[in-house]
């Protein structure tokens, strides 16, 4: 079947911290790796001629071989304490979630899936909302422990948990001297997904994507945005300037240009916000997802807003337009903000 221009079928769809007392790890009885529910049959680039032999990412929407596709993603908790910059390979990620956690601070949820890099992390332990951010993904999720009750619900989805801590993996998940403890514990991301977790499915689609940034959403009918300033509290408010020789935005922390350990710029082909709503468990905020909400989509210097939801824990997040059509995002990597409502968004 051929493809109209502006949508792509991709996995059976058209598409057109300071170390806080109390979560210290506790680690339940371990699981044996196993596989996830299978996806649906990838979609081939099948109508372009030269290249029939590719498949579409479906976390980034790019043409790729498909050997580079067949593996399960791998998500993690990352640091994004001082103490934890700059981050293992990062950069390499097709996405990478910014939620908020105690003291105002954020931590990341990444996924590798189209580049697993040899090493990642700095690992951290597992929050309320993780299961609701990673189960629509499957794959493998490593991190560092946490409360007992946050490490179960992560156990309990369909996602395969690699902790720190257990024997089995210690050579996978270990303390790297060149950090201060606790913000020190690296995964060996690639050996970890060949050795123990090799039959784990490749994951789904996350979101909609056009064939090309003129085929985004936003790029269509969005208004410039250049610069995009996030606040999630006082602690943290990154930024993003956009680059028209990359059609990428450049990240920024707290007025800094942003990198991986590995000396590679920061960036996104998308910037997506999510307007959410903040519980309390104990001590522990929780960025509640599912639901729905306002928000908006970056793509090419231009924003558009959108209308987000969530149905459940095991759901994709919807993005739609004000016309209730669903946003295609730019081939390429995207950082997903959840910005409390009780911060801010601004752009220009």
């Amino acid at each position: 079947m051929g493809f109209s221009r502006g949508f792509k079928l991709i996995t059976g769809v058209i598409v057109s911290s300071f170390l806080i007392s109390g979560c210290s790890a506790m680690l339940p009885e371990e699981k044996e790796p196993g596989t996830t529910s299978a996806s649906p049959e990838p979609a081939y680039v099948s109508d372009w001629p030269g290249i029939s032999n590719l498949q579409y990412a479906p976390l980034t929407g790019v043409a790729l071989d498909p050997q580079a596709l067949s593996s399960s993603a791998i998500s993690a908790k990352v640091d994004n304490h001082p103490s934890a910059r700059p981050q293992w390979n990062l950069s390499k990620a097709d996405l990478v979630w910014e939620e908020l956690v105690e003291g105002g601070l954020t931590r990341y949820v990444p996924t590798w899936h189209s580049n697993i890099p040899e090493k990642i992390g700095p690992v951290r332990s597992i929050r309320p909302m993780d299961p609701d951010i990673i189960s629509p993904i499957g794959g493998v999720v490593a991190y560092s422990g946490g409360q007992q009750k946050y490490v179960q619900m992560m156990q309990r989805t369909v996602v395969q948990n690699a902790i720190h801590g257990y024997s089995s993996l210690s050579s996978y998940i270990f303390r790297d001297r060149s950090k201060p403890s606790p913000h020190n514990v690296q995964v060996l991301a690639k050996k970890l997904i060949a050795e123990k977790f090799a039959t784990v499915a490749p994951p789904k689609n996350q979101f909609a994507f056009g064939f090309d940034l003129e085929d985004a959403t936003a790029f269509q009918n969005g208004t410039v945005a250049n610069t995009v300033n996030l606040k999630y509290s006082n602690a943290s408010q990154p930024s993003y300037q956009y680059d028209s020789s990359t059609q990428k935005y450049l990240r920024f922390q707290l007025g800094k240009a942003d990198f991986d350990a590995e000396g590679v710029r920061l960036s996104a082909t998308n910037i997506i916000v999510l307007r959410v709503r903040i519980s309390i468990d104990g001590h522990v905020p929780k960025t509640e997802l599912i639901g729905s909400g306002s928000g908006y989509v970056f793509s090419g210097g231009k924003a558009i807003a959108i209308n987000w939801s969530k149905s459940s824990m095991n759901d994709q997040i919807v993005l739609k337009d004000a016309d209730g059509l669903i946003v295609r995002l730019a081939p390429g990597t995207t950082w997903i903000h959840p910005v409390p409502t009780t911060g801010t968004v601004s752009f220009s």
